[in-house]
Formats: structure tokens, sequence, C-alpha cells
């Protein structure tokens, strides 16, 4: 350095040209920043951060408890128990219906009651329908 000025501000600060000031702001409300209400902001910031947040998420995933194939995680379960490598291909809708989404239907009218009524006096449908024994039932 041939300036003796530069040098020493060099050695004394890192930098030839001096001191530089740096300002940092935060882009917050004025009563957020005030120190009256610095304990305040604090704890609802710790508490979004740590309880809120958290919940949040659990929540969707809860809501949403799908397995890797998509199906939901209580019907893998009563699948699991129904469905065995000796079972007739004609047991399958019988089976599906014991499904949770299945068993969450709610029968809408009279007429519509009546309908299902005589489906399931049906023969054919008598006979698709799984007989729940003691060890693989319904959940």
């Amino acid at each position: 350095m041939t300036d003796e000025k530069a040098r020493e501000n060099f050695l004394k600060y890192g930098n030839p040209d001096g001191k530089g000031s740096m300002a940092v702001g935060i882009a917050l409300p004025r009563f957020l920043q005030d120190v009256d209400y610095q304990i305040q902001v604090l704890v609802i910031f710790f508490i979004l951060i740590i309880f809120v947040v958290p919940a949040f998420f659990l929540n969707q995933i809860k809501s949403n408890e799908k397995d890797v194939g998509g199906v939901d995680i209580d019907n893998r379960k009563i699948f699991t128990d129904m469905i065995n490598e000796n079972m007739l291909m004609k047991h399958i809708p019988g089976i599906l219906a014991y499904s949770v989404e299945f068993s969450q239907m709610k029968v809408r009218s009279k007429d519509e009651l009546e309908i299902l009524k005589k489906i399931k006096e049906m023969d054919a449908v008598k006979e698709a329908i799984p007989k729940a024994n003691d060890k693989r039932g319904p959940p």
C-alpha cells in the first residue's frame, strides 16, 4: 500500500477506506419491537413455532393416513385379516364392503334402504358376502 492512512485503516479495520458502518433493520411494526412488549412477543413467537406449526402438520398427516399404495391404514388392517391365498374371487366385493369408507356411508332415504334389503336377500349376493368367523371377522 502506498498511502500510509489507507494502510493504517486496512490494518485496523480490514478495509483501506476505514471503518464502515452497517445498519440492520427488522420489518416489524414498531409496537412489536418495543422493549415493553419484548417478553410477550417472544412467548407468542415460541408458542407458534413450538406448538402451533407442528400441531398443524401433525393434524395434516393424521387426516391423510394412507400407506404406500394409497390405501387407508384402517382398511389395510381389515384387508390383511380377511384376504389370504385361499380366498375366492366372489368374496372380494363383500370384503371391500367391510372397508372404513363403506361402513361410514349412510342410507339417505327409506327407498334406498328397501332397495339395499332386497339386494342383500338375493342368492347371488348372499353367496358373495364372506362369512365372518371368530378369527377373521370385521374389527
